[in-house]
């Protein structure tokens, strides 16, 4: 074995005990504190929901790719954005917005991942279980889940929660 294919196994070794999933340089955690709300859908049958903070203990910038409903029913995710920690923005949950293009949570930042959900049928009340939040690091390798801990119902409009 010569010197340079001594130093190029040393390199790609280096590489990947420093990667996360997949060989990808970000990981994104959630809070595993369970929350659930209950909120009835408001202009256009549907709601904007922000309660779920996302945290990048990865090497690597996070880049979000979908949102997707965890066992629900009569809703889907419409839009997603990511509101980093300490931006102005809106929290919480409310009427659906127009959402940035901001999908990208930094090296050891955190951000809030905001979500239109609508109701399929506006007459019907709708639930998840929560979140997965699909994301791959800033160039493209592997992909990753993180579940966040969110329980929601959403009610028709007019509508309140018990």
């Amino acid at each position: 074995m010569t010197y340079r294919q001594s130093a190029a196994g040393l390199a790609v070794a280096l590489m990947v005990a420093g990667c996360g999933a997949a060989g990808m340089s970000a990981r994104l955690t959630a809070s595993t504190e369970e929350a659930e709300l209950c909120v009835p859908a408001q202009v256009g049958d549907g709601v904007l929901i922000a309660h779920d903070p996302l945290e990048n203990e990865g090497s690597g910038d996070a880049v979000l790719r979908a949102v997707r409903l965890v066992d629900s029913t009569n809703l889907q995710v419409e839009s997603f954005d990511v509101l980093p920690h300490g931006e102005d923005g809106y929290r919480g949950q409310g009427p659906p917005m127009d959402l940035s293009d901001d999908v990208t949570i930094g090296v050891g930042e955190s951000a809030m991942v905001r979500v239109n959900v609508m109701l399929v049928d506006p007459d019907s009340a709708g639930e998840a279980a929560a979140f997965d939040v699909e994301y791959t690091d800033e160039d493209g390798r592997g992909s990753d889940v993180v579940r966040t801990s969110v329980t929601m119902r959403v009610q028709p409009q007019g509508d309140w929660c018990d």
